[in-house]
């Protein structure tokens, strides 16, 4: 099997917000003939065809298809084709491929919704088909299992804090003199900030409070016109809170862009909403980073530290004790002298 077809169906998918697939995953297909690429497809929107409709709608086009011999054909496919299912919008691809009569199908990955279901209906239908179990697939679309066979979005808790752990230096006086401490707008460095925007890119929506937007009043959207293999799309905003917030702060002003707004937390985990957002990324404050990890509903915590020590009662990241032993130390990664942790639940 020539490994640069599965490549090129992963760099395919690669190239596509992710924000505009999900809860879909981000699929690639290649279609090859006699040793060449004859059509290529990928999913690119959530409710559009699918990589391998793709693909083949664009064989289909080809002035020369009666002479290309469908039967030699071998297909790509970063992610194990789908199948029919209550509820399912878009054609079996599995049903498309066993009608087609491929030669042979190399799948990179099981989809966890079918569980390689569909890979036994097509080899009995007659068709050569290997599962590659490359990780391919966990590259494009890291929280898709989590999503798929919990119905619930994978959360990562982002924490930016100094050495100490406070993550606002908002409290001003220091003594009875009133001696004032400088205020820092942002605690990590251009660095640190730069990668949060890279995270952005990546989920669906990002978890505030309505306390985070009154003190902070930030804009929370991506400050990038492109990551590294697509354009970039704002996610969506969930805030949780009562407060009432004025039309006029930032968080308002940043155009298509969908904002949500909930009482509690509680509110939103029980809504219709949840079942549209396959990811999360919190900005948000002392209260509900607390909550959010003492109710265990944290798949991933990422925090950064500055080489800073602020003291004083400024507030701090986490409002209580919490055991972390159910989560390991994934990844330690130097920002030019920021520190950023990463602990991904065993």
């Amino acid at each position: 099997m020539p490994k640069h077809f599965m490549e090129k169906a992963f760099a395919l998918a690669q190239h596509i917000n992710p924000h505009l697939t999900a809860p879909n995953p981000r699929v690639g297909c290649v279609i090859v003939n006699n040793g060449k690429i004859v059509a290529e497809g990928v999913h690119e929107k959530y409710g559009n065809p699918h990589a391998e409709q793709m693909a083949f709608t664009k064989l289909k086009k080809q002035v020369n298809i009666p002479h290309l011999g469908l039967d030699n054909l071998e297909i790509y496919i970063t992610l194990e084709p789908c199948d029919h299912f209550h509820g399912k919008k878009t054609p079996s691809c599995t049903d498309l491929l066993i009608n087609t009569k491929p030669q042979k199908i190399y799948v990179g990955s099981l989809d966890p919704h079918f569980q390689g279901k569909n890979i036994k209906k097509i080899r009995k239908a007659g068709i050569a088909i290997e599962v590659l179990d490359n990780n391919y697939h966990e590259q494009l679309n890291p929280f898709f299992k989590k999503y798929i066979t919990t119905k619930k979005p994978y959360i990562t808790l982002k924490v930016a804090q100094s050495l100490d752990g406070k993550i606002s230096s908002k409290l001003k006086v220091l003594s009875s003199k009133k001696r004032q401490e400088p205020e820092i707008k942002y605690i990590t460095n251009k660095k640190s900030l730069e990668k949060v925007h890279e995270m952005r890119a990546k989920y669906s929506a990002i978890l505030t409070t309505t306390q985070t937007i009154l003190d902070d009043n930030p804009q929370m959207n991506i400050r990038l016109k492109k990551t590294k293999n697509h354009t970039v799309t704002n996610p969506s905003i969930i805030i949780v809170g009562k407060s009432t917030l004025p039309k006029t702060l930032k968080i308002f002003q940043i155009p298509d862009r969908k904002v949500l707004r909930f009482d509690t937390f509680h509110d939103f985990w029980k809504s219709e909403e949840i079942e549209k957002i396959d990811a999360i990324m919190t900005e948000c404050g002392t209260t509900l980073n607390t909550y959010l990890l003492s109710n265990n509903l944290v798949d991933e915590i990422d925090i950064f530290i500055a080489p800073k020590i602020i003291g004083g009662k400024n507030v701090e990241s986490f409002k209580s004790y919490l055991n972390l032993d159910t989560f390991r130390l994934e990844k330690t990664e130097n920002l030019e002298g920021n520190l950023l942790l990463k602990f991904i639940k065993k």
